[in-house]
């Protein structure tokens, strides 16, 4: 059976695609296999322009006889915190309950853990040695204080009142930042230890 124009045009334009798309092997056997079925199609009657819209572009066609792409790797679950975490956690944070001993203890249970990167173990370790401990130290040098000086001249007395001490402002930054950074440090290692990590 003589091919129609239309339909060798056709099949020149599917095996194009489909040799750049599958590879000259396949675009061989898929240009046949439709070849095949425009003639069985014309030879039942029906007309080449009916047959090679129902098959669709050649394009469709090729799209069709490409593989799934892989379906993105499932997202593992958060990890959730172990004991060895959450005490570290609190001893990290709280090291003014038990100052230096239980940071220490903190700091031990931070570095032996496998839920941290070594990132996340120096930040740990450092902002700030002592957790909330240090603010009992630093937060009270930080603060202004007062003093009253009474001198007298005969029968009168003038009382002078002197600031001493940092000004006022520079004591609340100074107490905010020992309380917001080991904060953060705490909600930033608590999110981390969440993360499933590789084996």
């Amino acid at each position: 059976m003589t091919t129609p124009p239309i339909a060798r045009g056709y099949l020149d334009d599917l095996r194009s695609v489909a040799a750049e798309r599958l590879g000259p092997r396949r675009a061989d056997e898929l240009v046949a296999d439709i070849g095949e079925h425009l003639e069985a199609a014309v030879a039942d009657g029906r007309s080449v322009e009916d047959v090679i819209q129902r098959l669709g572009s050649p394009a469709d066609i090729v799209a069709a006889e490409q593989p799934a792409p892989p379906a993105p790797p499932a997202t593992a679950p958060a990890a959730r915190l172990r004991a060895q975490e959450v005490i570290a956690l609190v001893l990290l944070l709280g090291g003014i309950i038990v100052f230096v001993i239980g940071w220490v203890v903190g700091v031990v249970l931070l570095w032996t853990s496998d839920r941290w990167s070594t990132r996340d173990k120096l930040i740990g370790t450092f902002l700030w040695p002592g957790g909330l401990g240090p603010l009992l130290v630093v937060g009270g040098l930080a603060t202004s204080g007062s003093s009253e000086i009474q001198s007298c001249a005969g029968s009168t007395c003038t009382t002078v009142t002197e600031t001493t001490g940092p000004p006022g402002w520079v004591g609340l930054v100074v107490v905010a930042v020992l309380v917001i950074v080991p904060i953060l440090t705490t909600i930033h290692l608590a999110r981390s230890a969440r993360v499933p990590r590789a084996a």
